[in-house]
């Protein structure tokens, strides 16, 4: 308590350290936000224009297919964890999944998803399943965001390791 006073003797007066802490604050607020108008639903947002979710394995052999998978206007936000989406299938993850979506779909107004695995996948090896549990995982999670967020644009894509080839998946 002692340092609180110094600082606020320091300032002077409890009037002018009110002040200057609304002029930080309002720049601070200022500078964060570029002066643009957040509202629910992405509109005021038009710096995030073109922006798609983007969910991966964290496997850096798939980094040039994953760009690729990208237009050149987006701007991706990228979900990124050892085993893609099997990490959030394992342990009953996928409501942490749904809400980061939730939020980027509602609050910041994304219509686009991308959804990826990629074979010779070591998340899914360990747990002794191949390539038909990472085509299957991809469709499963794909049908059920297509049910439960119908505004989005949602593709998924296999990507095979050792070519740095994507595959859409229907």
């Amino acid at each position: 308590m002692k340092s609180a006073k110094i600082f606020l003797a320091g300032a002077g007066s409890p009037c002018l350290f009110v002040l200057w802490v609304t002029i930080f604050l309002i720049t601070v607020i200022h500078c964060t936000t570029q002066g643009q108008t957040y509202t629910e639903g992405g509109e005021g947002h038009s710096h995030l224009k073109g922006t798609v979710i983007l969910i991966r394995c964290a496997d850096p052999r798939i980094n040039d297919a994953c760009t690729g998978l990208l237009d050149p206007d987006e701007r991706p936000v990228v979900i990124s964890n050892t085993g893609s989406i099997k990490y959030f299938l394992v342990g009953d993850r996928l409501s942490d999944l749904y809400g980061q979506i939730r939020l980027l779909v509602h609050k910041f107004g994304v219509k686009k998803l991308i959804l990826t695995n990629h074979t010779h996948c070591g998340f899914y090896k360990e747990l002794a399943l191949g390539e038909e549990a990472e085509l299957a995982d991809l469709r499963a999670v794909k049908r059920r965001l297509l049910k439960d967020f119908p505004e989005v644009e949602i593709k998924g894509y296999l990507i095979d390791t050792e070519v740095s080839v994507s595959t859409l998946v229907e």
